[in-house]
């Protein structure tokens, strides 16, 4: 039996070129595991609220501005 996958729930602020581009790849050729530019709904910029740096590893439960998207 496999152990259970953990699934990191991202904010539902976050946003990258992916949301707007239909692929299945970055566009830009940028590998999967390199961080891709991100800003936040909330400020328009690619800090927070918190004037923390935007990512999809950063931007987690923990984070004083985090919100949930719905799975």
């Amino acid at each position: 039996m496999s152990p259970p996958l953990e699934v990191q729930v991202k904010c539902i602020n976050i946003r990258t070129k992916d949301y707007y581009v239909g692929v299945p790849f970055h566009p830009s050729g940028i590998e999967t595991d390199i961080e891709k530019p991100c800003w936040c709904l909330k400020t328009m910029q690619p800090f927070g609220p918190d004037n923390e740096a935007v990512s999809d590893s950063k931007c987690r439960d923990g984070r004083g501005c985090f919100e949930p998207d719905a799975l």
